[in-house]
């Protein structure tokens, strides 16, 4: 059931590795727009350009507490948010 979730933006945190990374393709696969962050900046480039390989669309940045509330404040304006 491929594209339940066309619409909506899903924000995750730690989702460049195990489970947040699964989270993260999860909804990328299923018709999200993705917002993610992640404490280890060399993995949290290596998804990106992961899925964005395949086409996803994809947001993210290293944890910042101001970057963190700009995409919390902003993931709105993309659409309803889970």
């Amino acid at each position: 059931m491929a594209g339940r979730f066309e619409g909506i933006t899903a924000f995750v945190t730690g989702g460049s590795r195990g489970i947040g990374k699964g989270i993260v393709q999860f909804f990328a696969e299923e018709g999200a727009k993705v917002a993610f962050i992640d404490l280890n900046e060399d993995a949290l480039g290596e998804t990106t350009k992961e899925l964005r390989a395949k086409g996803y669309c994809i947001g993210r940045d290293r944890r910042d507490c101001f970057i963190l509330s700009a995409l919390l404040l902003n993931t709105g304006r993309m659409g309803r948010s889970v």
